[in-house]
């Protein structure tokens, strides 16, 4: 994931990166919260557990996450 992240940010400076995560292994979030270190500006995920799918990254803990560490 890292290898790709880090290619696209270097080859494509003016488009934006997206990611999206199954949770497969219950960490879905946390992959999320980590893509934004390499350069991606869009997440996809899922509210209370609706939305496109329940196994998708939890909106509401990268919003928690995302108000406490870049607030």
């Amino acid at each position: 994931m890292v290898l790709i992240l880090n290619v696209l940010a270097h080859q494509y400076h003016n488009i934006e990166i997206g990611f999206h995560a199954h949770d497969n292994y219950s960490n879905a979030t946390s992959k999320a919260l980590y893509s934004l270190d390499y350069g991606v500006t869009l997440i996809d995920g899922c509210v209370l557990g609706f939305g496109r799918g329940s196994g998708n990254a939890k909106t509401e803990l990268i919003l928690m996450d995302l108000n406490k560490n870049y607030n």
